[in-house]
């Protein structure tokens, strides 16, 4: 068993072998699918969790903005129109005309429906953004426990081929 030190069959490193090599290959490939696949995903969830906070914050802006403001300016005019009526039936003018509102009561309730439709649109679009991305955000850690495990064994099999390099060879240290 006089074998030449640094052959293919006997390496003084046993992590130079062939069969070393081509694990440690396929397990490099692999870990760096792996690493592209999750920050693309990772990527992917960020991006979707932006727009579902994005969506969020322009909902509330343009309730606050554009509905809230209109809406109390129909309330004052209704209210208004109301106690006038109120006025004139109490001073015994029952057959007076209804006061007039400066604007079209229907049309503007009609566009304040519309309003909130569309809200509703966008809040039910906000929170299906939101549940992709933690289904991608989900698909992330999983791939990063695979992705780890394949680290595990890979380091695994380096530690076997070693063990093995060290049995053939009793009488080497």
């Amino acid at each position: 068993m006089n074998q030449q030190s640094g052959s293919p069959t006997n390496p003084t490193n046993p992590g130079e072998s062939p069969e070393f090599s081509a694990i440690a290959a396929r397990a490099t490939a692999g870990v760096r699918s792996h690493q592209t696949f999750i920050r693309l995903l990772a990527g992917a969830a960020f991006l979707l969790g932006f727009l579902a906070v994005a969506a969020s914050v322009l909902i509330v802006v343009a309730y606050f903005v554009i509905y809230r403001p209109k809406e109390k300016e129909v309330l004052q005019q209704v209210t208004l129109a109301a106690e006038q009526a109120k006025a004139a039936r109490a001073q015994g003018n029952e057959a007076a005309p209804p006061p007039k509102l400066p604007f079209d009561f229907p049309s503007v309730q009609a566009t304040m429906t519309f309003f909130h439709s569309v809200v509703l649109t966008g809040l039910a679009v906000a929170v299906g953004v939101l549940a992709l991305g933690t289904l991608v955000l989900l698909a992330v850690v999983v791939l990063s426990r695979r992705a780890t495990l394949q680290q595990i064994n890979h380091s695994l099999a380096q530690i076997s081929a070693q063990l093995r390099a060290l049995q053939a060879a009793p009488g080497q240290k």
